[in-house]
C-alpha cells in the first residue's frame, strides 16, 4: 500500500495542531515535521527533525503513523498529578511515546520496555540521539 498526499487530510491535521493550547514543540515545528514526513523516502530507515527532537523509524509509513498518533492527535496526553511522575511505557515500540512523555514532563522518570529486537534497536537510537536521561 502506498501513501498518497491528501491535501485535505494535511489541512485537517494542521488545524488540529493549531487548536492545541500549549503544544510542545511549537505548532510551526509540528507542521514542518509533518511536511518532512510526507516528503520522506518511502523505503528504508528514515529520520526527521521535530524541533529539538530527532525522530527515527524503520520506514516512512511507520514514521507517519506514529508521528500522527503521538504528536498530532496527542493520544498519550493525560493530566498527571505530579511534575515528576514515574511512567512505565510497556510496549514502547520505537520510542515516540517515551519522547512525548519526556517533552511534556521533563522531570519524569520513564522506564520503556520493548520485546521486539528490531523496534528495541530504534527505541535505543531515539533515546540516544535525543540525549534522554531518567
Amino acid at each position: 500500500m502506498r501513501f498518497k498526499f491528501d491535501p485535505f487530510r494535511f489541512f485537517r491535521q494542521a488545524v488540529r495542531i493549531f487548536r492545541v493550547k500549549e503544544p510542545l514543540p511549537s505548532s510551526g515545528a509540528l507542521l514542518r515535521c509533518m511536511a518532512a514526513v510526507k516528503r520522506a523516502a518511502k523505503e528504508g530507515p528514515v529520520t526527521v527533525r521535530l524541533g529539538a527532537l530527532t525522530l527515527s523509524a524503520h520506514d516512512q509509513r511507520e514514521l507517519q503513523y506514529l508521528f500522527e498518533e503521538v504528536f498530532v492527535r496527542e493520544e498519550y496526553r493525560v493530566p498527571l498529578a505530579k511534575p515528576d511522575p514515574v511512567i512505565v511505557d510497556c510496549g514502547a515500540n520505537i520510542g515516540f511515546a517515551t519522547l512525548y512523555f519526556k517533552l511534556r514532563h521533563p522531570a519524569a522518570r520513564i522506564t520503556s520496555f520493548e520485546p521486539n529486537p528490531g523496534c528495541f534497536e530504534h527505541l535505543q537510537r531515539n533515546i540516544a540521539q535525543n540525549n534522554l536521561a531518567d
